[in-house]
């Protein structure tokens, strides 16, 4: 039976997934390629103006 892999998810765990392939899981995904070069561009819009920020209440206060 096929299923949908996130497409943001690290080509490398991906492959292992889609192969059936176990993997320890205490992998912190946090540090996987994909979320580092999200992170990158993040962090790019940020200090080019792009992206828009605003202060907020929190939750519960």
């Amino acid at each position: 039976m096929a299923q949908a892999i996130n497409s943001n998810m690290d080509e490398e765990l991906k492959m292992n997934m889609e192969k059936g392939v176990l993997f320890d899981a205490s992998v912190d995904l946090f540090y996987s390629e994909s979320n580092i070069a999200y992170l990158k561009k993040v962090v790019e819009d940020i200090e080019n103006g792009k992206a828009v920020l605003a202060e907020h209440e929190l939750i519960g206060e």
